[in-house]
């Protein structure tokens, strides 16, 4: 469950799925994308507000080399920030985790 109260400096070993990209840069490939998940360390905060009906939890998050696919799941390492456009989690570290299924691994 949520706690709005508790301090929410950071999260380790969050697995998300990717959602959407809000912003990407060629250049330094700096991302902000939304991804989803279903851990409840998720301060409200930095939940979306929209309801999409599947009870995943959306919140943004921004970093470097950020994979935009579907196609795998992350886990990621970071610090909750506020930033002018709102509670994010400045991902500090990434990694993708391997399917564990044959269609997985071909995606």
């Amino acid at each position: 469950m949520h706690d709005s109260e508790q301090e929410h400096s950071g999260i380790t070993g969050c697995r998300v799925t990717y959602e959407s990209t809000i912003f990407y840069n060629e250049a330094n490939k700096f991302s902000i994308i939304v991804v989803k998940t279903n851990d409840p360390r998720i301060p409200l905060q930095a939940c979306s507000g929209r309801y999409y009906g599947d009870r995943m939890l959306r919140f943004t998050a921004v970093g470097y080399e950020l994979p935009r696919t579907k196609a795998v799941e992350l886990e990621l390492d970071g610090e909750w920030v506020e930033s002018k456009y709102g509670y994010q989690l400045q991902v500090e570290q990434w990694q993708e985790i391997v399917p564990q299924t044959a269609d997985g691994l071909l995606a």
